[in-house]
């Protein structure tokens, strides 16, 4: 494959990457007009922003990435990004609570064929000492992705209204779904891995046997699982809090916060993987030890978050506790890779996944709403702190799994 082939085709996933986290993350700064219309209730709020998204998000991740180590994973990512794409357009056509939910699980559904074959792409694209900075950049996007949903999404809701920024959102997708069709190429599976001893197709419970029976995998999917829940119930409801806290509209919540959000992350990705690439020729450990630090230096900074009364201040915290929290991102992702056999790469991304949308994506946002709902008092901006601070006084958990998971990644690591 040559190389200006191998540029086309992370630029390309790396728009994926971006597209999904748009169509994700623009209900967050639609969900104040969506209340009012259908007269919700934050925990109703939370349903939408969590499970309904997570949950199918979870369970169809498995076993889509388990064809995906199978079959083809270009056609596999292709037909996905189509797919929540016009998931995401149809949601403007909701009337009820019902019909948003089952637009929201459309839109889970697709996105969840894309990470896992990606990662997996990503994995015979570029050797092992690589891998970190590429899903890292690939993540990188993400966060770009969450910057122009929460600006775009704010924006078009004031000029269009919210159901026709459903449908402008969700339409590039096609296009783009059809460029990866049309201009990624399938790379040969293990082509740049010293060692391959499990070749060759396996099933799914073997699979997933397998990869649980290295303590290190085990701890980094419940690292991951939660990590999401904290980020998740933030990122989900930080626009509605800044809403009822600073009484901003949604094209200056979308503006201030995508932008401190968005940027920070980016930048912390971005250094994370340059960081990573140095530190882990020297040792393996430091893809988990750079997510453990991240975690302990991240918790006072959502602390000040969420109690700081001052705009300017809370939206430079935001920025710097979205670079730190980044930094581990990548890494972790590679550490998977590396765990995992040849034949079972997409699988165990999907697995990871699984525990990091079920419990924490699907988890984090509801439990913040129920703790809203529950504490409710005037115009809910303090009853919503105290819901985010429900998922911020995890974090020391996480920073634990990450610890514990390097213990045993040199012993399970995939790299000689």
């Amino acid at each position: 494959m040559k190389f200006d082939r191998i540029k086309v085709a992370v630029g390309l996933l790396c728009i994926t990457n971006l597209l999904s986290y748009v169509d994700r993350t623009a209900l967050s700064v639609l969900l104040p007009p969506i209340r009012a219309e259908f007269g919700l209730s934050d925990t109703e709020l939370g349903v939408l922003t969590g499970i309904a998204f997570a949950a199918f998000y979870a369970i169809a991740g498995i076993p889509i990435a388990s064809l995906a180590d199978r079959y083809s994973r270009v056609s596999i990512i292709s037909i996905s990004v189509a797919a929540w794409s016009i998931a995401t357009a149809l949601t403007g056509a909701a009337h009820h609570f019902v019909h948003l939910f089952l637009a929201r699980m459309g839109t889970a559904i697709g996105e969840a064929g894309a990470l896992p074959p990606t990662h997996s792409l990503f994995s015979d694209l570029f050797p092992a000492e690589k891998r970190s900075g590429v899903l890292a950049l690939h993540s990188a996007f993400g966060p770009i992705g969450t910057l122009l949903g929460l600006s775009l999404g704010g924006w078009l809701a004031i000029e269009f209204g919210w159901r026709w920024t459903f449908l402008i959102l969700g339409a590039p997708g096609i296009l783009v779904a059809v460029l990866v069709y049309l201009y990624v190429s399938e790379p040969e599976r293990g082509m740049l891995d010293p060692r391959t001893p499990e070749g060759g197709s396996v099933s799914l419970p073997r699979a997933i046997r397998y990869l649980f029976s290295k303590q290190s995998f085990t701890y980094l999917a419940l690292a991951f699982a939660v990590g999401s829940l904290i980020i998740s119930g933030l990122s989900q409801w930080l626009p509605s809090y800044f809403v009822r806290t600073f009484d901003l509209t949604l094209a200056e919540v979308g503006t201030m916060y995508g932008l401190a959000f968005g940027l920070g992350s980016f930048a912390g990705m971005v250094i994370g993987a340059i960081v990573a690439n140095r530190l882990t020729e020297k040792d393996l450990r430091w893809s988990m030890w750079i997510a453990c630090i991240s975690y302990c230096v991240v918790l006072p900074l959502y602390l000040v978050v969420l109690w700081w009364t001052q705009l300017s201040g809370v939206l430079i915290t935001i920025a710097l506790a979205s670079i730190v929290g980044g930094l581990g991102y990548g890494p972790a992702w590679a550490a998977i890779q590396n765990i995992a056999p040849v034949s079972m790469r997409a699988t165990a991304t999907a697995v990871s996944l699984f525990g990091a949308s079920l419990v924490g994506g699907g988890l984090g946002p509801l439990l913040v709403g129920i703790v809203s709902d529950l504490l409710y008092t005037g115009d809910g901006a303090l009853s919503l702190r105290y819901g985010l601070l429900s998922v911020v006084s995890v974090t020391p958990l996480a920073a634990i799994l990450f610890w514990s998971s390097a213990h045993y990644f040199p012993r399970d690591s995939r790299v000689e």
